[in-house]
């Protein structure tokens, strides 16, 4: 029912690919009949079905981490608890673990423990901070992050005239962000809807001669994570 995923995962080297993923899984309690197909799906899943006869020594270690994830999942156990999952894999493989992570967790639930808060934000639902065993925040990802109540603005070249804005749309509380060039927008309850306020702030910036480059609802999770830690 459960499976672990360390970050520092190790096969044995003298092991064959699939015959260390057949291995686990007769561990696992996999029936016989069906253990050496599905052993071949998750191979092929991870990009490793031309490599099923080779040694473990000599996987490269992207190669490596792949099969740990791979025998993490076989026998799709109910709890899968991976820590550091993207550590080590080149930027094709990330995206098709990332891939693979988000349409495992319709059918089964992930536990993910990363430093890597751009990772994280991309695939789970939900987030909670851990510093010294203790926990300092747990929430949807969200509320975490103020998807509903917070905007923030980004311009080719700042600074923003914070007052003018705030004088042109009172009804919107505006801050600077830690970058010059970026500023957000909290929107009180029963306030203007986001797109109203997207319309109006649009339209200060082009007056402004400031180009917007990008609008992002809600903070992102590093920024959310070091705002935790100053509340706590």
């Amino acid at each position: 029912r459960v499976s672990l995923l360390p970050q520092d995962a190790q096969l044995p080297g003298h092991a064959r690919v699939r015959e260390i993923l057949r291995y686990y899984g007769r561990l696992q309690g996999m029936d016989a009949g069906s253990l050496p197909h599905e052993v071949d799906i998750w191979l092929d899943r991870l990009n490793l079905i031309d490599r099923a006869n080779e040694r473990v020594h000599s996987l490269s270690h992207g190669m490596r981490r792949r099969l740990t994830i791979a025998q993490a999942f076989l026998g799709d156990p109910e709890l899968v608890l991976l820590d550091e999952p993207l550590n080590g894999l080149d930027p094709v493989e990330t995206m098709n673990i990332r891939s693979l992570l988000r349409r495992r967790k319709a059918s089964q639930t992930l536990i993910i423990s990363s430093h890597l808060l751009t990772e994280l934000e991309t695939t789970c639902d939900h987030v909670a901070i851990i510093e010294n065993g203790r926990t300092i925040r747990q929430d949807h990802i969200r509320e975490f992050q103020q998807a509903e109540t917070r905007i923030v603005y980004r311009v080719r070249q700042g600074p923003i005239p914070l007052e003018n804005l705030r004088a042109s749309i009172p009804a919107i509380r505006f801050e600077r962000t830690h970058e010059a060039a970026e500023v957000a927008a909290i929107l009180p309850p029963g306030s203007l809807l986001p797109e109203e306020v997207n319309a109006r702030v649009f339209s200060f910036l082009t007056s402004e001669g400031l180009g917007l480059l990008e609008i992002q609802l809600g903070s992102d999770l590093e920024t959310a994570y070091f705002k935790a830690r100053e509340n706590r």
